[in-house]
């Protein structure tokens, strides 16, 4: 996995600091007005953990147009939630 080279893991500090600077930046720019955080952060989890894992930059964080996997992320723990839940499969 890339995510556990030696060079992912000291670049880990870099891919983290680009991802929190896009997040601040977005809650900067909302002028006051309410975030939805929770949304928020699941995007910026998962910038992070696709940047780390697959060395890919999702930037997620500032993809608002309503498509793509942070959109559907939600969809997918909610389906998995189930199935794991199911007696049967």
């Amino acid at each position: 996995m890339r995510g556990l080279n030696a060079g992912a893991l000291r670049d880990s500090f870099s891919v983290i600091t680009r991802s929190i600077e896009r997040l601040r930046e977005l809650w900067a720019a909302t002028g006051g007005e309410r975030v939805d955080v929770l949304d928020d952060l699941m995007r910026y989890t998962l910038d992070v953990s696709t940047a780390l894992l697959a060395g890919h930059d999702l930037d997620a964080v500032r993809q608002r147009d309503g498509a793509g996997l942070p959109r559907r992320l939600p969809l997918v723990f909610e389906k998995l939630g189930r199935r794991i839940a199911s007696p049967v499969p």
